[in-house]
């Protein structure tokens, strides 16, 4: 039991459970989002071609976005920045339902979609890593992080089962409405957290206070983003990552004509296997 307990450790900071199952709503939505995009994109082009242009313009924001929002991470409230992420989204799964309910949506509504959950994407992976950092603090990390990482894969499988039979009764609609009020319920239960001071300033921020200078003379954002990209180990890491994309995409592109045309299971079949 005592084991159990360490492996649970990060549990008893205050407000970390509501951050954890904040975080577990958005990995439920992110893979119901995953499984509504390709398979629509599917059925509205008949062509794996299209499924894997909706999934590229979902990823394409990672490119640009993830540093500039590291960076804004370091400035600014990491809990109302995550709250307002979760809102906009919720917003954003509200108008793709009435669009699909009304018929407005076709292949260009899919690529609109998939940009702003890619964008979606970025900001919440980045920031809720720093917040559970904020959290947990440097001791628990590690413990923290990994908890963060199992709440994503645990919740998305079940969000994947759950697409599948809510796609197969109801369509692009029932997955917009649930992803609305996933990104919904995740922002409410963080306006319950308290207040989080930052467990550290952006690296640029320590170094100047440690000589001295004043806090509001943080280096611009694109300033940060060049320190970065001449730091060896992020280069290092970014290839890594971008290897690990490469081939995790490569199989969501093929998933949904293989649960069409091979296995002929249709999206209820896609739900678990994607």
């Amino acid at each position: 039991m005592s084991s159990v307990s360490e492996l649970l450790r990060s549990f008893r900071h205050p407000g970390f459970g509501l951050v954890w199952s904040s975080i577990c709503l958005n990995g439920w939505s992110s893979h119901v989002s995953t499984i509504a995009i390709s398979w629509l994109a599917l059925e509205f082009t008949g062509s794996p071609v299209g499924v894997g242009i909706a999934l590229a313009t979902r990823v394409l924001p990672r490119l640009f976005l993830a540093i500039p929002f590291g960076s804004l991470s370091d400035r600014r409230d990491r809990r109302v920045l995550l709250q307002a992420t979760n809102t906009i989204g919720a917003g954003m799964a509200a108008l793709a339902a009435i669009a699909s309910l009304q018929g407005w949506f076709g292949f260009g509504s899919v690529i609109l979609v998939a940009t702003f959950v890619g964008v979606f994407d970025v900001a919440e992976t980045t920031l809720a890593k720093s917040f559970v950092y904020d959290v947990v603090g440097p001791d628990d990390a590690v413990n923290g992080m990994a908890l963060e990482q199992l709440a994503n894969k645990l919740f998305g499988v079940i969000g994947g089962v759950t697409t599948g039979i809510v796609m197969s009764l109801w369509g692009g609609v029932g997955a917009f409405v649930m992803m609305s009020i996933a990104y919904g319920c995740s922002a409410f239960l963080l306006m319950l957290m308290p207040r989080v001071a930052p467990t550290a300033g952006s690296f640029r921020e320590v170094a100047s206070l440690a000589d001295g200078e004043a806090d509001d003379e943080q280096p611009a954002i694109w300033e940060s983003m060049l320190q970065l990209l001449q730091t060896p180990s992020v280069l290092v890491f970014a290839v890594i990552a971008l290897a690990g994309e490469v081939f995790a995409y490569s199989h969501e592109a093929l998933a949904p004509s293989f649960a069409r045309d091979i296995l002929n299971v249709g999206e209820r079949g896609l739900g678990p296997a994607g």
